[in-house]
């Protein structure tokens, strides 16, 4: 009888070092898969700015564009009016 009480300890063991080694793969998973969706949102971020920056430029240009035509513009408008 005391070799069913040493089984049953060591099952005992067992089935407790099982129990942590699937938690710990359980959480190993939950971890990587959190990694990998972070991973993917600063992905999407860059991606994002990369799109506003561009956005940004072409704005930025047009804006120097316009703000040089009403220049040109308001120059005229000064070479035509009477001296003071």
């Amino acid at each position: 009888m005391g070799n069913t009480k040493e089984l049953n300890d060591v099952t005992e063991r067992l089935a407790t070092a099982l129990k942590a080694m699937e938690d710990a793969v359980a959480a190993k998973r939950r971890n990587d898969l959190t990694v990998e969706s972070l991973q993917e949102q600063v992905q999407s971020l860059k991606s994002s700015l990369d799109v506003e920056l561009q956005r940004n430029e072409k704005l930025t240009a047009a804006n120097e564009e316009v703000s040089n035509r009403i220049d040109s513009i308001v120059g005229s408008v000064r070479g035509m009016l009477p001296g003071d």
